[in-house]
């Protein structure tokens, strides 16, 4: 079995990966982590420099960098042996881009819980990867408090 599991860093994210892990045999599985640098157009001003516009876009790299190493050290403690992926542009793009790479038999994402007018305004990267994603999808609600 080959899952991909989507990552942004966040706590949701974390959480999903307990929860495939508690419910799919991920050890025996081949897993690949993703994690993407949203690189929005940015809203320029004419105070800011095309220098000011490629440290945004550094910072925002190396943190799906580490969203992505972090995702693989904690498969890791769980005794789960994982690749890390690291992409550029729009979530759900590059997770459908490399689902199609890949052929998982599984992706697995966190919700973050947005109500409906946020994901009417910000978008669902679950909603966009659960409606053009052939195959199956795990997505992990956050618990109730």
């Amino acid at each position: 079995m080959k899952i991909l599991i989507a990552t942004d860093g966040s706590a949701w994210s974390h959480d999903a990966i307990r929860e495939a892990a508690r419910l799919l045999p991920l050890k025996d599985a081949e897993v690949h982590v993703v994690s993407v640098a949203n690189l929005v157009p940015l809203m320029m001003s004419y105070e800011t420099t095309a220098s000011a516009a490629a440290l945004v876009i550094d910072r925002e790299v190396a943190g799906a960098k580490i969203d992505a190493a972090k995702a693989v050290a904690l498969l890791t403690e769980l005794g789960i042996p994982a690749t890390a992926h690291e992409r550029e542009g729009e979530a759900p793009h590059e997770i459908l881009a490399l689902g199609a790479e890949l052929k998982p038999d599984l992706i697995v994402l966190g919700a973050h819980g947005k109500n409906a007018l946020e994901r009417l305004f910000l978008g669902s990267t679950s909603d966009a990867v659960i409606h053009h994603w052939p195959g199956a999808v795990l997505v992990v609600r956050p618990k109730a408090s």
